[in-house]
C-alpha cells in the first residue's frame, strides 16, 4: 500500500470516502449542487474533480492498493483569506463548522478521513493522519485540527489516540437524513 496525492480519475472514490468520512453531510451538499438528474454523489465527483474547492482532488492524499483507491485524507490551511464571513451564505448545517474552522485560523485543517469500511483496523488511517502531520511540518504549520461528530467515538478515539484534544464545540444541526443530534467538536494536535 502506498499513498500518492489523488487524481482526477479518482473522483468516484473520492466522491464516496468523502461523504463516507461527513456521515453523510458531503451528500446534503451536493444533492443542492446536482445538475438534472445526476444523484448526489455524482455530483460530488464531478465537482471533485474539477480541481478546485474545499473538496478537490488537489488537496486529497490517498491511500491505494493494485490501483484501488482504499482510504483518504484532505485538508487545507485555515487562512483569514479561505475563511467565509458571511454565514447566512450558507446551509444552516454547514454554519457551525465553519464557526469552528474559524477558531482554528493558522492550522492544517483535516476535511475528511476516510477508510472503505473493507479496510479498517488496518492502520490506514493512521499512515494517512502522519503523512498530514509531515506536511505540516514541511509548511512550517504547527497545529493539524479536525472536526468529528461527537456521536461518532471510534472517531473521536481515533484522533485522541494520535494526540487531537478538543478545543470547541458547536451544536450539530439536524438536516435532511443526516443523523447526529449532538456536536462538532473542533480537536487539535500541537506539532
Amino acid at each position: 500500500m502506498n499513498i500518492r496525492p489523488a487524481r482526477s480519475t479518482d473522483a468516484d472514490a473520492l466522491a464516496y470516502l468523502t461523504n463516507l468520512s461527513s456521515e453523510g453531510l458531503s451528500e446534503c451538499i451536493w444533492e443542492h449542487l446536482a445538475k438534472g438528474d445526476e444523484t448526489p454523489l455524482h455530483a460530488g465527483a464531478r465537482l471533485i474533480s474539477k480541481g478546485d474547492g474545499i473538496f478537490s482532488y488537489h488537496n486529497t492524499a490517498v491511500q491505494e492498493h493494485n490501483h484501488e483507491v482504499l482510504a483518504l485524507i484532505s485538508g487545507r490551511h485555515l487562512l483569514d483569506t479561505n475563511l467565509p464571513v458571511m454565514l447566512d451564505e450558507y446551509l444552516p448545517f454547514i454554519r457551525s463548522l465553519i464557526k469552528l474552522e474559524a477558531k482554528v485560523r493558522g492550522s492544517w485543517n483535516i476535511t475528511a478521513l476516510a477508510v472503505h469500511p473493507e479496510y479498517t483496523r488496518r492502520g490506514l488511517a493512521t499512515q494517512l493522519l502522519e503523512s498530514a502531520e509531515r506536511l505540516s511540518k514541511t509548511l512550517e504549520i504547527r497545529q493539524l485540527s479536525i472536526a468529528v461528530a461527537s456521536e461518532n467515538p471510534e472517531a473521536c478515539r481515533l484522533v485522541e489516540n494520535f494526540g487531537f484534544e478538543p478545543v470547541a464545540r458547536e451544536t450539530f444541526v439536524r438536516f435532511g437524513s443526516l443523523k447526529h443530534n449532538g456536536d462538532w467538536l473542533m480537536m487539535v494536535k500541537s506539532i
